[in-house]
């Protein structure tokens, strides 16, 4: 009973302690949830999609909790999801776990560094600034309507650019596309079966 007041206020329910839980909203009910878990004062709070069914508000206010309770109160949390936005928006630390077995562990940043960014230029002429750039030792290949270079530095960009527009040949648009989570998740899963993608922050 003496950690209450300290639990509701770590979940930020200090001002509704006093009303009835069936007047709670779906987010503040989720919060109550994890108060009644940190009750007993856990190094460890296991929680299984805390976002499931909630709003955009109420997602914001539970990520926000789950990511300031490492920092503020030492409590490691392990979160089990399959909605992989709120991962990599969360976690520190990732699991993927497929057919029972789990592929891959290590932090957020190293996966996401796995997905090395292409780059797309969208121009006039693709054929002929395709064919100029390879002559200056530039490699990009055509995919819709678009040059992409999956090595492409800051450097070989800003030499393309330069090449392509003293050949007088119209740039329309350079940008870097990077493959989120999910495309990431599925080359490691291979794309079949179930998977199922834990993240903690600590």
């Amino acid at each position: 009973k003496n950690r209450i007041d300290e639990v509701l206020s770590i979940v930020r329910l200090t001002n509704d302690a006093n009303r009835p839980v069936k007047g709670f909203s779906l987010g503040m009910k989720q919060r109550l949830g994890i108060a009644a878990a940190i009750l007993g004062n856990p190094e460890l709070l296991i929680l299984d999609e805390p976002t499931n069914g909630l709003d955009p508000s109420g997602i914001h206010e539970i990520r926000d909790l789950i990511k300031n309770m490492p920092k503020q109160y030492g409590i490691t949390v392990l979160i089990s999801s399959h909605l992989l936005s709120e991962i990599d928006q969360i976690a520190t630390e990732v699991g993927i776990i497929t057919k029972g077995n789990i592929i891959y562990q290590d932090s957020i940043e190293k996966l996401r560094n796995k997905a090395r960014p292409k780059i797309a230029i969208k121009v006039e002429e693709m054929d002929k600034a395709k064919a100029l750039l390879l002559t200056k030792g530039i490699l990009f290949e055509k995919q819709e309507n678009r040059l992409i270079s999956e090595n492409a530095n800051d450097e070989i960009v800003a030499k393309s650019i330069s090449i392509l527009a003293s050949a007088n040949i119209s740039i329309y648009r350079v940008e870097e596309k990077r493959k989120s989570l999910e495309e990431i998740f599925l080359e490691l899963t291979n794309g079949g079966g179930i998977g199922h993608a834990g993240g903690s922050a600590s």
